[in-house]
């Protein structure tokens, strides 16, 4: 159910849900062309790559959304209006196996085919340039072969969520959107659509605690090296951050070259970062990855005014950058001394421990809670 509020009058109206038939939304024609513009309805930056891709081999298949994530994974969409069939999450993993040897070469070819199709001028060195540019893992060589998969629809059956949450139990990272529609008048009294993108699986509140809890029974083998030294190294450093500064987090260590602790707001997080290639520094950082550009923005400004301030409490020079990737800002302390670990351990748990204690109050004040 959906509430919307008169202004003048205070009073509330119902909205009641309506199902895509009703309002003559399509998958191809509709549902494919909003994610492919706005894949933030998702809940999260994505780089898309091609709709109704069919060039699987031996089989006449066709793929809903291929996309990239900001972690440089390969992302199975596929949408589905109103009701999710049974057979939804298998068609996933169908897609996903088709899509797990795609090389960058593969997916810049992908695009470039596709752009070729809509008539647009792309080179493949630009379009890999963009690819490179949107991942923000500064370890990332090529895609591995553990594509994710995001089931998109208005409902879901019990049978097929049970099946996504037994998956999910064994590392296949799969998540449902549930999406609302409700038919709605503007204040020219003409006839629009609302739409409300909930993610059901997994839970965004929950998220923290379940993500880490799946990648510690699944990164016990198949790592590379380079992955076995990002979880050893953000193991120790969660363990300890969790005994001096207990009940900030429940997450487990990451094989990525990054690292995010909550801070109490949807779409914002203090994340560390180990910038090992190609400027070999570590990062510690308040993210804003809020689905709106102006927002992210508007909350950096703040804190760029009390710049000063907290630089003389952080002891840190902060740096400021207000366009990172399309929509996202982030302020950030940078330790260039990496070779010493237990000296960069020391660092990161002691500037961790005062962006809680002097960056977390500001950000609440900003946030007004």
């Amino acid at each position: 159910m959906l509430y919307i509020v008169n202004k003048k009058t205070k009073q509330l109206e119902e909205i009641e849900e309506s199902i895509f038939q009703e309002l003559k939304v399509w998958e191809r024609r509709d549902l494919e062309q909003w994610v492919q513009e706005y894949p933030a309805l998702l809940g999260e930056e994505l780089f898309v790559v091609t709709t109704e891709y069919d060039k699987f081999d031996k089989s006449n298949d066709r793929l809903d959304v291929l996309a990239i994530d900001r972690q440089g994974k390969i992302v199975i969409i596929e949408l589905k209006r109103d009701l999710a069939p049974s057979t939804t999450e298998m068609q996933g993993i169908k897609y996903a196996a088709f899509c797990s040897n795609l090389t960058i070469e593969d997916v810049v070819d992908i695009y470039c085919e596709g752009s070729k199709k809509k008539g647009d001028k792309v080179t493949p060195d630009d379009v890999e340039n963009q690819i490179i540019d949107f991942i923000q893992d500064d370890n990332f060589e090529d895609f591995n072969n553990q594509p994710r998969i995001i089931l998109v629809a208005r409902e879901y059956k019990q049978d097929t969520t049970s099946s996504i949450l037994w998956l999910r139990s064994f590392g296949v990272d799969i998540a449902c959107v549930k999406l609302e529609l409700y038919s709605l008048r503007n204040h020219a009294g003409e006839n629009t659509i609302a739409i409300k993108p909930t993610t059901i699986i997994p839970l965004p509140e929950a998220e923290d605690f379940i993500v880490g809890r799946e990648r510690k029974e699944t990164t016990a083998a198949g790592i590379t090296k380079r992955q076995k030294f990002f979880l050893d190294f953000y193991g120790r450093l969660i363990e300890r951050f969790k005994k001096e500064c207990p009940g900030i987090t429940d997450r487990s260590a990451t094989k990525d070259g990054w690292c995010w602790l909550p801070v109490g707001c949807s779409g914002i997080h203090f994340e560390w970062w180990f910038r090992k290639k190609p400027t070999n520094l570590f990062e510690i950082g308040l993210h804003l990855e809020k689905l709106e550009k102006a927002e992210n923005q508007k909350i950096l400004a703040a804190f760029e005014k009390i710049k000063d301030t907290l630089e003389e409490k952080l002891s840190e020079k902060l740096n400021f950058e207000y366009e990172w990737g399309k929509k996202w800002c982030k302020m950030y302390v940078e330790n260039e001394e990496v070779e010493d670990m237990a000296k960069l351990d020391d660092w990161i748990i002691e500037t961790t421990k005062k962006f809680y204690k002097h960056v977390k109050p500001e950000l609440d004040r900003i946030m007004g809670k």
